[in-house]
């Protein structure tokens, strides 16, 4: 394998999205969820009056 010259290692276009950043995205959109679910479980629970 040869090494590339400076100016071939400056047009290297890359790939738009990695897997580490789907990935991060999806962790925090179901972190988004999760946290709905909370408040919409607590706040149930406060107008029901069930609490435990």
């Amino acid at each position: 394998m040869r090494e590339l010259s400076k100016y071939e290692l400056n047009v290297v276009v890359g790939g738009s999205l990695s897997g580490a950043v789907i990935s991060s995205i999806i962790r925090g959109v179901n972190m988004v969820f999760d946290i709905g679910r909370s408040f919409g479980s607590a706040l149930r629970r406060i107008m029901t009056k069930r609490l435990c």
